[in-house]
């Protein structure tokens, strides 16, 4: 969708102002469709913009075009906007909206449009293509090029959209990748500062970030380059597979039968939470087997290895949780010969991660937290 500049002198309240109450918004289906209905309505549309929160398939039931005088707003009954709503109020065919809906939808659009963003900038990112992710087949991959899809604002934060990338969005217990997007004769920059994958959207990332010189901005639909920030890279990929190499080390020392169930591997924190208690009586026995077992394994070493496999052939290296569907491909990696489903970055060989200790040992409320930090 092409997109012109809103028109600050046209943008003053009075173009804005609340039509005659109730006003009401026309409900169109479920939210993919909708939105991407309403955001092809907005295009059309002199002085136009698609405003919505964070969408998901469960908190966002709906979506709107209301017109006013000559500008359509879209707004999405999510759960940004759901306690504004009158009780029972909202999905329906034909909802009266209540004056703070207005009133949220006005500052918005006068603020954005003050600051010289487009009305494209506002089009939902659930209704762009899944971003391939490049780094899933090497997480050494610290340059790349893409095609700019879409820039859009989400929560008052400018993100640029592409066909594929290599900066690794924060999820899974790893910390976000930082770099920058350029033209591909460097003279147009997009600095990143965090990545973030678009709730709801099935797999769309979002770059955030600012451009190095405001006057200079990328289009839509051009090639850029984009290059990651290769110490936080290399950095980030060994806290993760230490956690991994974690894991099978407390198989190795016969804990195996504990479950993890959840990790944090960054700087500030590195932990992985397995499930069931080790006695207090145990505690330091277990602390010092564990750094005994991984120093041994990163000493021998050893490939680390990630692929993309059919559900049923993944299903037979390890246990697949249930979030996982049996229509997928999961993504697993193995770290010294223990497999399980990951989407983070990781190191090639076991020996990268370098000196590891095992910090320490807390039991609560069912669980076992181990942290360990590198050096």
């Amino acid at each position: 969708m092409q997109a012109g500049p809103l028109a600050a002198p046209t943008l003053g309240l009075g173009s804005l102002a609340q039509p005659p109450l109730p006003w009401r918004i026309p409900h169109h289906g479920d939210s993919d469709r909708s939105c991407a209905w309403a955001d092809a309505q907005t295009g059309r549309a002199r002085n136009s913009a698609f405003i919505c929160g964070r969408e998901s398939r469960t908190a966002c039931q709906m979506a709107h075009v209301v017109r006013a005088g000559n500008t359509r707003l879209c707004v999405s009954a999510c759960a940004r906007h759901a306690a504004h709503w009158p009780r029972g109020g909202a999905p329906g065919p034909d909802v009266p909206a209540p004056a703070v809906v207005w009133r949220r939808l006005q500052r918005s659009f006068v603020s954005r449009a003050s600051a010289g963003l487009t009305r494209g900038a506002f089009s939902m990112a659930s209704a762009l293509p899944a971003t391939e992710l490049a780094y899933f087949a090497d997480s050494y991959k610290f340059a790349h090029e893409s095609v700019l899809l879409k820039c859009l604002e989400e929560d008052g934060r400018l993100a640029l959209v592409l066909q594929s990338t290599i900066l690794y969005p924060q999820g899974g217990g790893q910390g976000s990748d930082t770099g920058e997007i350029t033209s591909l004769d460097g003279g147009i920059k997009f600095c990143v500062d965090e990545v973030k994958s678009a709730k709801g959207s099935g797999g769309v990332v979002l770059h955030f970030g600012a451009w190095a010189d405001p006057t200079k901005t990328l289009v839509e639909g051009a090639t850029v380059a984009m290059a990651v920030d290769e110490e936080k890279r290399r950095l980030h990929a060994r806290l993760h597979s230490a956690g991994h190499l974690l894991d099978a080390a407390m198989t190795n020392i016969g804990k195996g039968d504990m479950e993890p169930a959840k990790g944090l591997h960054t700087v500030e924190a590195a932990y992985v939470e397995y499930k069931g208690k080790i006695p207090p009586e145990e505690v330091a026995q277990v602390t010092s087997q564990l750094q005994e077992e991984c120093s041994r394994l990163i000493a021998a070493g050893g490939a680390v290895v990630a692929e993309v496999l059919p559900y049923a052939d993944a299903r037979t290296r390890c246990s697949l949780p249930p979030y996982i569907a049996e229509d997928s491909s999961p993504r697993l990696v193995t770290v010294a010969g223990m497999a399980c489903p990951c989407g983070g970055t990781h190191v090639a060989d076991v020996a990268a991660i370098g000196k590891m200790t095992v910090t320490g040992i807390r039991v609560k409320k069912g669980t076992s937290r181990i942290s360990y930090q590198l050096s």
